[in-house]
């Protein structure tokens, strides 16, 4: 009877600790697209030849079929195509082409049919706000006017305002 009770209190005590292993797992996760976005930003001619090379390529990475998505394994294939930063709630995530169970488990995703980054107009830009899906948005609404956002891309950065 001890060795049950043994038992049931270790499966207690998993079911506690995994919301903290699953989000501190996300959470190094993400630092690691980050850091790789970073490194290959460095590597980045400015010339408009080879970053439409980059796009072509992300784009046919993404056109592959996605893996099921399991939180437990980290899919190799998803690449950034920029950052985006929230100073006021310490926020920095990776943006991702798509919106997609997979890229919103990691990241922010950018509707297909949104402008380009780098142009003048409207970005669709989407995360989740839950706890579950690794706390990306779940402050947004502490972000007031006046606020900044900073989006980084591999041909620069770019800051908007909230207004």
């Amino acid at each position: 009877m001890k060795w049950f009770a043994s038992f049931f209190i270790l499966i207690r005590i998993s079911f506690l600790v995994y919301p903290q292993m699953e989000d501190q797992y996300i959470s190094y996760q993400q630092d690691k697209i980050i850091d790789n976005f970073n490194k290959g930003r460095e590597g980045v001619l400015s010339s408009s030849n080879k970053i439409s090379e980059s796009y072509a390529h992300v784009n046919n990475l993404l056109d592959k079929p996605a893996p099921s998505p399991q939180l437990t394994q980290f899919p190799q294939e998803l690449q950034a195509i920029a950052t985006l930063e929230i100073p006021k709630i310490q926020l920095g995530l990776p943006v991702f082409e798509g919106v997609t169970e997979e890229t919103l488990s990691y990241g922010v995703g950018m509707m297909n049919n949104s402008l380009d980054l780098e142009n003048n107009g409207n970005t669709a830009l989407a995360a989740h706000r839950g706890y579950r899906e690794g706390k990306l948005f779940n402050r947004l609404d502490e972000v007031t006017e006046g606020d900044h956002i900073v989006l980084t891309t591999p041909s620069g950065s770019y800051e908007y305002e909230v207004r």
